[in-house]
């Protein structure tokens, strides 16, 4: 140990020692340059993002609807005027949802959600207000399941409290006093 004490007071010095330009040297340059700038234009374009989200109780089911909603959407922006070339898909997925947290229970898959979201380029900006008219609202796209699916899907009382305007005993059910954080979802709508 006594041997690295001279070692390493030598080090400490010679990193002490500031170091000495030599006059052949170049001189060092250095050039800083900081700017900002902006740029005015009108908008000759738009971008809008629209799409589907369908629920069902099979993967197949939830696809096969999505699709035919989604033929509906793409055949409006069409007629509209719009090139299917300017309609791009920004988001596709399809996934279980589950029925809601009951505490102590495996989480159970209730169905599942295909989404299909696309980008629509709009050209003219003159058109614009036209085409966003032409987009069907969510109601028109979306093809309500026949009663008989709906009740294969409900208990007798969820389907006379959703369906029949039907009403249930209070604070006799499973979430009448639940103060678990969460989200809580409409069962026929999700």
């Amino acid at each position: 140990m006594a041997r690295f004490i001279p070692l390493l007071v030598a080090l400490a010095a010679l990193t002490a020692v500031p170091s000495v330009a030599r006059s052949d040297d170049p001189p060092r340059c250095y050039v800083a340059v900081q700017g900002s700038g902006s740029v005015t234009a009108t908008p000759d374009q738009a971008h809008i993002n629209t799409g589907v989200s369908i629920r069902a109780e099979t993967a197949h089911q939830a696809l096969d609807t999505n699709n035919a909603v989604i033929s509906r959407l793409m055949a409006a922006l069409k007629k509209a005027g719009v090139k299917a070339d300017d309609i791009r898909t920004r988001n596709f997925n399809v996934s279980p949802w589950y029925e809601p947290y009951v505490r102590n229970r495996p989480r159970v898959i209730a169905g599942y959600q295909a989404s299909n979201q696309v980008q629509v380029k709009i050209r003219d900006i003159a058109k614009l207000g036209r085409i966003l008219d032409a987009v069907p609202p969510a109601d028109s796209l979306y093809q309500r399941p026949p009663k008989e699916e709906i009740r294969k899907r409900l208990t007798a009382l969820q389907y006379k409290v959703t369906q029949e305007d039907g009403t249930e005993w209070a604070f006799n059910n499973a979430y009448w006093d639940n103060k678990h954080p969460g989200i809580y979802v409409d069962i026929v709508a999700g």
